[in-house]
């Protein structure tokens, strides 16, 4: 298989650094985040007011099945982009497709993507499509790579940086209905912030085991904490996964990495991160947040 690659993960694990390594391979374009509505305009026009973690239900109900068929199979259905940019800067299409900034925030002009096709394998990167991975396998035949971090590390991270992404999806009523149980989601959008932000993860986690279920061969899980213990190791497994070489500019970008960092750079000291929860976090949140995980999702052990 020949295909692009999608780097998937919930946020604060990882999913930037891998998807980083793996553009360094030859023949590769990285995309960040296309369907991230706070930095992408074509994103705010394909989601149109869907869920920041967009469902199932809504993947099917808006453009973001488009917007997917766009980036990883090269249909080029742009007719949802230009209508709303007509709507909202009130331009002739003609001049809006033009102007290729409105597309993107950094990495790869994303506007002169969507005009011609790419000579290069694509990696994506997204953090906000777990609750859709099933609707977004579907379309097409690639390769998916889901770093997965211990729950205590993402909290930690969370808590760190301040994010609002932590226990959103709890902020919607009737959202992920058909997945979350009713009674426990009224439950737990009515509970502490470490409680919504652990069953956030937890049941991400959860979706995410379930989907590796019905497509084994196209969806790969690596835990965050091993490949900052043997990263040469895992980013090898994951090359040979992809398909594609891992050369010694890879490992050499690698260990270029491997140095003291802060907020959302991707240099991070990898010995330092296995347990770095332990570090930021007291004993009662540690048990609180295992107690609460463990009992949404069963599969990911620690």
């Amino acid at each position: 298989m020949n295909s692009n690659i999608l780097v998937l993960s919930i946020p604060r694990s990882g999913s930037t650094w891998v998807s980083e390594i793996i553009s360094q391979a030859g023949g590769l374009r990285l995309i960040h985040e296309p369907d991230n509505e706070k930095i992408r305009l074509i994103a705010r026009a394909a989601k149109n007011k869907t869920h920041r973690f967009y469902s199932e239900e809504e993947f099917k109900s808006s453009k973001i099945n488009d917007l997917w068929s766009t980036i990883l199979l090269e249909n080029y259905d742009r007719s949802y982009i230009t209508e709303y940019l007509d709507n909202f800067l009130n331009k002739k299409k003609s001049n809006v497709i033009k102007e290729n900034r409105l597309y993107t925030k950094n990495k790869i002009p994303f506007g002169k993507y969507l005009m011609k096709k790419s000579t290069s394998r694509l990696v994506v990167k997204s953090v906000h499509g777990v609750f859709a991975l099933k609707s977004i396998l579907s379309i097409g035949d690639f390769k998916v790579i889901i770093p997965i971090r211990h729950p205590a590390n993402v909290f930690a991270s969370y808590k760190r940086l301040n994010l609002n992404d932590a226990g959103r999806i709890f902020e919607k009523e009737n959202y992920l209905n058909s997945y979350i149980p009713k009674k426990e989601f009224s439950k737990i959008s009515e509970s502490s912030d470490l409680s919504r932000i652990i069953s956030q993860i937890a049941y991400q986690y959860k979706y995410i085991f379930d989907v590796k279920e019905l497509f084994k061969d196209r969806v790969l899980i690596v835990e965050h904490e091993k490949i900052c213990e043997d990263p040469n190791f895992w980013f090898e497994k994951i090359f040979d996964f992809c398909d594609i070489q891992f050369s010694e500019k890879v490992k050499i970008a690698i260990d270029q990495r491997n140095q003291s960092g802060s907020g959302f750079a991707t240099n991070r000291l990898m010995s330092e991160l296995k347990n770095k929860y332990k570090q930021d976090l007291c004993e009662s949140e540690i048990d609180e947040i295992r107690n609460l995980y463990q009992k949404i999702e069963k599969n990911y052990k620690w």
